[in-house]
């Protein structure tokens, strides 16, 4: 990488992380609940990489819904133009590493993947117990 990307992407990140969210969402295993709490916003998360170091998790809206603007507005990208500048469509989150809520995102995209594994388990339990 030349020396003016590297400087934009140490900006960049320096900002993002600076950033004050005074309304975080709740993060849940199966969505989240904007500031207001009133209704759940079902959701999905997975994790893929962005960069050779960085992995990113993305949250998609399901049952044809949208994130609510609450939601939307705390992933907001800050710059437009930058390369890793993330984005958040109206049924799509793409979270950064260094964005200040990116551990709360993790521990749900985590809750998420073990809720998943144990309904897994519970239908193949309950599958095997027809079939004996």
């Amino acid at each position: 990488m030349t020396s003016s990307i590297i400087k934009k992407t140490a900006e960049y990140k320096a900002k993002e992380a600076a950033r004050v969210i005074e309304q975080a969402p709740l993060f849940c295993w199966n969505g989240i609940k904007d500031a207001t709490g009133k209704k759940l916003q079902p959701a999905y998360y997975s994790e893929g990489a962005v960069t050779d170091s960085e992995k990113a998790i993305f949250i998609r809206a399901t049952g044809g819904t949208s994130f609510s603007p609450q939601v939307l507005n705390c992933f907001k990208a800050i710059e437009t133009s930058y390369l890793m500048g993330g984005y958040s469509r109206c049924d799509r989150i793409h979270v950064h590493p260094f964005h200040p809520l990116y551990s709360q995102v993790k521990a749900a995209a985590k809750a998420s993947v073990v809720k998943e594994e144990k309904l897994f388990a519970a239908r193949r339990a309950k599958r095997e117990k027809l079939v004996a």
